[in-house]
């Protein structure tokens, strides 16, 4: 898993998408972002990896271009950010 070792200290229980756990996590990656430019769009989107907001925040690309790096300790390492589009082109299953 990444997000959790990566994510979940800013976004775990108490931080918002519930990363510490599978289920909640899964259902708020599915869900519309809130807040900021990105809001109200999918954070994942299924089969569409450069419309997910996730990935964006990855990447700092799209309507995350002008916001704060994700994770705040530096960008992720290429390969787990291309799993995370792996998963997403693969449509995004609660594996």
């Amino acid at each position: 898993m990444i997000l959790m070792p990566k994510c979940g200290g800013c976004h775990g229980a108490a931080g918002g998408l519930m990363l510490a756990m599978k289920d909640a996590a899964y259902t708020a990656l599915m869900a519309n972002a809130t807040g900021g430019m990105c809001s109200g769009m999918k954070r994942v989107v299924p089969n569409m990896p450069d419309t997910s907001v996730l990935l964006m925040a990855l990447k700092k690309s799209g309507c995350r271009m002008s916001s704060m790096q994700m994770p705040p300790a530096g960008m992720l390492p290429a390969t787990d950010i291309k799993m995370v589009e792996d998963w997403i082109k693969a449509g995004a299953m609660n594996n």
